[in-house]
């Protein structure tokens, strides 16, 4: 059944090859330009990629593959914690106290833990669905504005370790939609929402998809997908498909 409808919401998430937005974000974020009338670029690999990222310039950046972060930073080493049992479907929690949960060292993939920053006024557009981001997650914050993120995945964070890592963070972020994104195999949230504000955010038609081979639940069911803890946020979640 997971098979048959990720395919038909992968049909939907596909909106061709070419290098510009479709549609247009409803709710708080309508009237988002992201990177305009910017020549498109595509990266060669995922050093140009987190450079376009962060450039301050107006950019229109095109994922036409995968760009893989796994591996790219080296491992890190640490105490782990059975919260959820030994079990192995069981996800384990980055951190020094166990209390009464078992106790062990882990080693996780490092750059899954640093999101990228992205700048403002960035588009980021996936061609068919040939654009992934493996192994790093994305994060506005710190007064990043005017952003569109379409037709993309992210994937593969650490998924056995909570604190593994984050698809998709605002952090004090205005003026954002994320349109037709799949993310899949996170260690811990989806999507993020900080402590501070983020204003005019729109989320719609995403797959978030909870099929994971490392749970909470230990049944193969990703348990964690938002966090908000902002106040006065101004979130439009529209036609997204959590499958959890």
């Amino acid at each position: 059944l997971l098979s048959v409808t990720f395919a038909a919401l992968l049909g939907l998430a596909q909106l061709g090859v070419a290098q510009k937005v479709s549609g247009a974000a409803q709710g708080f974020a309508s009237g988002v330009t992201g990177g305009g009338n910017a020549a498109p670029q595509t990266p060669k690999d995922i050093n140009e990629l987190k450079k376009l990222l962060a450039d301050p310039s107006p950019r229109v950046i095109v994922l036409d593959k995968l760009y893989d972060y796994t591996g790219t930073e080296g491992t890190s080493k640490g105490t782990v914690c059975a919260n959820w049992g030994e079990g192995a479907k069981c996800q384990k929690i980055i951190q020094d106290n166990c209390g009464n949960a078992g106790k062990s060292t882990g080693t996780w993939d490092t750059a899954a833990k640093t999101p990228i920053d992205v700048a403002s006024h960035k588009t980021i557009i996936g061609v068919g669905n040939k654009g992934i981001i493996k192994g790093k997650g994305l994060r506005f914050r710190g007064g990043a504005t005017n952003i569109i993120v379409q037709n993309i995945q992210i994937t593969d964070l650490n998924p056995q370790y909570v604190w593994g890592g984050d698809a998709i963070s605002f952090d004090g972020a205005d003026l954002i939609w994320v349109d037709h994104v799949t993310t899949a195999r996170i260690g811990r949230q989806h999507y993020v929402f900080g402590f501070n504000t983020s204003k005019r955010v729109t989320l719609s038609n995403n797959f978030i998809n909870g099929d994971s081979p490392f749970s909470a639940g230990c049944n193969g069911y990703h348990y964690w997908t938002f966090e908000m803890v902002g106040k006065g946020d101004q979130i439009t979640l529209q036609n997204n498909y959590i499958y959890h």
